[in-house]
Formats: C-alpha cells, structure tokens, sequence
C-alpha cells in the first residue's frame, strides 16, 4: 500500500506532488509515477486508488500507476525510531532569526507564525528568548535548527513551546525549553508539548520546570523524543511530573512512539506516565519503545501507567533507574495504575541502583519491580513488539555512559544541564517548587552576530567555499548531495558531528 500524499502545493498535472513519504510525478505519456521512500515493490494502481491519495491528480480511468521504492533519507543520519523519517524543512525556505525578542519580525515567533510551506529556522543569534506568551509550532514541514546558534546556544523560557494542531513532519534539535513559576499566574503549561501530531522528531532538548508536565506527548503517532532532558517539574501544586504521554493507534492513525537515551530526572511522577488517549467513541491504543533511558530520582512513582481504556504495547529495554534521595519507593520500576487493563510489556535488559548510597552498582530489574494496582491486568511478552525500534540497541550500563555524555543541548552544556548531570552521577536531587530553588534561569550568554551568510541560504559563505558552492546563489542550500541530503542538511549535521566532508 503506498502511503497517502499529505501535502499538494502544484496546479492539477504539473510536476511535483510533494508528499512526506513520496513523490508523485504526471509523466509525459500520462501515466503517473509514484517515487516512494517507503520500502514497496514496483507495482500498479489504478486510477480510483489513486484519488484515493491524491484526489486533486487526474488520471484517466485505468491509468497504469507505476511505483518505483527509493532510498529513505532519515531526519538527520542520527534519527532513530517511529519520528525518524520526518522531512522537516527539507526543500524549503529559511528563515534566520536575527534577534532575542518575543516578537517581530527577525523573531523566532515571527517565523514559525509566518511560514506558509517548508522552513529551516536557523539562529544568527545566541542567548535567551523571553517569551510573554506561549509559542506554537502549527505548521508542517519545519526544522528548528538550534545547533546553529552561536555562542553558548539558544533557551526560551518564560512561556511553554507547543508542537501540534495536526502539524507532520517537524524536526527540533538541541534546543532549551524553561517556563519556569515567572508567569504562574497565566496557567499551568509543559515546557515542550507535542499534541495532535504526525510524524516528528525531537533530538538533544533540555527541558525543564515545567508547571503541568515537562516534556509530553499525546494524541500524535510516529514520534521521537531522543538525548533529550526532562527535569524538574516544578511541584507548587503536587503536579511535579516528567512526561505525560498518551497514544493514537487504531484502524486510522498508525505508529507510535520512542524514547531512547534520554533523562528523566527529579520528577516527582510520570518519568514517564503511558496510556491510551481517551475518546468517548474512539480507539487509542499505544505503541510505545522505551529504550537505554536514565531515570533518576523520582518521587512517588517512576514509570507508571495512566487511567486508559485501551490496550497499551510497551517495549522496555535497556533501562537505568537510579533511586535518588527522593524516591518513596526505591524498588518500583513500573506501577500498573488501578483500574488499568491491557498492559503488555516486553522488559529486557533493565537496570536499577535501589541502595541509594554515594556508589553506582546496579542489579538487574526482576518482576517484582512492576507492582500492580486494584483491578488492573500486567502481561509480561515474551518477545519484542515489531516497532521500527533502534539500529543498535546498548545495554544499560553502555547507555547510562552514554546519556550522562551526550544528553541535552551538549554542543553547549549550560549550568543547569551540568549540574543535573553531576546530581546522576553524585547521587544527589530533590524534587522542587519553584527553579529559584536551584539557582533560577541560567545565564546564556547573549551573542548578535553569527557567521557571514551573503545569499542567506543558511549555509556560511566559509562553508560554501569550502564545499565549491556558491555564496551568492540562494538556490544551492536545496540542492541534494551525494548522499541524499541538501547541501544545507549537511552544513547543519556538520555542526552536530553527523556530517564530514
């Protein structure tokens, strides 16, 4: 079965439906030509399954469809799970926000409102934004690329950044996310959200002091949440929480969600909770990987499930659970909430260090680890589920290296990320009310002025010389390299250590 076309942004026969998983071409002879980046045989369609995709195509009755598999070329080389096809910006226009202001026009508001197709955000500017209300990623087919901030990176605090409104394909990577208690008075908010969503992925994120949860995501399919942050849900009103996160799988909305090698740390619950997404009429099952994650100092609860009426298929692999000074119950790795029926967990791999001493010597998880509520139901699988899953799984002791290492907007580490680092690592944590109580809102410093970029494609003039590209043509930053991504694609793996010419 192709994939449906979820974007059509050309007059009826010309060439280029663009779509996440495909491309649809009018040929010549009249016969329509799918170039898809699924892994799908050649074969043919006819027209009615067409329209079914593409209703605004024409194709004669009986057309021969011809579809032709071609290569996926993943968000970044690193991507990894159900979010790692995201398309992102690829393709399209960038934006560069030229200014820390909360909106305007060179803002970073400015240009997630503005955007009418495919958008790569580039920094020109190190430092933090102020926001005085929250931000919205809304729309399809967007990169934020934090990793091109200069200086000590780039942090929006004040307000809660959300990703959603039926928006697909979006790409968010080495970004900082803190509201923080300074506008309390406006409503509880998470940090980062992800909600109604398709298609995304989330990559080297520090969230933190959210006042709801921190970084959560719900009604959404085929998301990544990896090396990212999720700390200290700020705990004025009992609701300290790491991450809600709520799934939408049934006979219309496919693919769930991974996390992997991320940090969840000082949470009071939810690190993280999983459920089904609750609809009166409406199935909403989740599929979920949990894998080579580091979690660390929980309160009440750790992982845990959420009231859910449908069916919950979770893989937990290769985990570090660390009982810090905080935790209630040092031996509970997973609770099976009341009232909760239809749990099903393949757990391989995990790792616990309940003594709560200075030292870090873990035991493996057993079962009795997973503690079950009133009239709730836990199976434990005796295989994996099929997710798409990693391309290499570690085990938890690899992975705690690996996290405490790369974890975070790492290129780079601000005073908070270091000091929760050093709190895994010393054994240290509390769960808190408000972030004065841990120093407040870092400093980052404030820089105006990146490098040159004379045709504003994104890509520094240095680099385009270095690359025999031109830096007076716009046009060359969508160009496709050799290995499948653009030019600009390139510079901003680069950056990240993903990319060497």
């Amino acid at each position: 079965m192709i994939a449906p076309v979820v974007r059509w942004d050309r007059p009826k026969n010309a060439l280029g439906a663009y779509g996440a998983m495909g491309v649809l071409q009018i040929m010549k002879n009249g016969v329509l030509k799918i170039l898809a980046s699924g892994l799908l045989s050649t074969g043919f369609l006819v027209a009615g399954e067409v329209n079914a995709f593409a209703p605004d195509v024409e194709v004669e009755a009986n057309a021969e469809v011809v579809v032709e598999p071609k290569p996926i070329v993943k968000a970044f080389p690193t991507a990894e799970g159900f979010g790692a096809t995201a398309v992102g910006g690829r393709g399209g226009v960038v934006y560069h926000v030229t200014n820390l202001n909360n909106a305007g026009p060179g803002s970073l508001r400015h240009g997630l409102d503005s955007a009418i197709g495919p958008m790569t955000v580039v920094f020109d500017v190190g430092g933090t934004i102020e926001l005085q209300s929250p931000i919205g990623i809304n729309k399809s087919y967007i990169t934020l690329a934090g990793q091109t901030a200069p200086g000590e990176g780039i942090a929006v605090v004040g307000h809660s950044t959300a990703i959603g409104a039926g928006a697909t394909d979006v790409i968010v990577r080495y970004m900082r996310f803190r509201p923080g208690d300074r506008h309390i008075a406006d409503g509880v908010q998470d940090s980062l959200s992800i909600f109604d969503a398709n298609r995304i992925i989330v990559d080297h994120v520090s969230t933190s002091w959210g006042l709801d949860e921190t970084l959560s995501v719900t009604r959404s399919n085929n998301v990544t949440v990896q090396y990212s942050i999720i700390a200290e849900g700020l705990n004025p009103a009992n609701h300290g929480y790491g991450s809600a996160v709520r799934g939408r799988v049934n006979d219309t909305y496919r693919g769930g969600y991974t996390w992997h090698h991320n940090l969840w740390i000082n949470n009071e619950r939810r690190s993280p909770a999983v459920g089904s997404y609750q609809e009166d009429d409406k199935r909403a099952d989740i599929e979920i990987e949990l894998i080579n994650n580091v979690v660390h100092n929980w309160g009440l609860r750790a992982m845990h499930t959420v009231l859910s009426r449908d069916a919950m298929r979770i893989n937990l692999v290769g985990n570090m659970f660390i009982a810090g000074p905080s935790a209630r119950d040092a031996r509970e790795v997973m609770r099976v909430e009341d009232f909760t029926r239809g749990v099903y967990v393949y757990e391989s791999g995990n790792m616990i260090d309940d003594d709560r001493d200075a030292s870090h010597d873990p035991r493996p998880v057993t079962r009795g680890m997973f503690h079950t509520g009133w009239f709730s139901g836990l199976r434990f699988e005796k295989s994996p589920f099929a997710f798409p899953g990693l391309i290499e799984t570690q085990s938890a002791a690899e992975a705690y290296t690996t996290v405490l290492d790369r974890v975070g907007a790492s290129l780079h580490r601000d005073a908070v990320d270091q000091r929760l680092v050093q709190e895994v690592m010393n054994r240290k944590g509390r769960i808190i009310d408000s972030q004065e109580e841990v120093g407040g809102y870092p400093v980052i410093a404030t820089q105006l002025t990146g490098p040159m970029d004379t045709d504003r494609d994104g890509m520094p003039d240095a680099w385009e010389q270095r690359m025999n590209l031109d830096p007076n043509d716009i046009a060359d930053g969508n160009m496709i390299a050799a290995n499948g991504y653009t030019h600009l694609e390139n510079y901003l793996n680069h950056l990240t250590g993903e990319f060497t010419p």
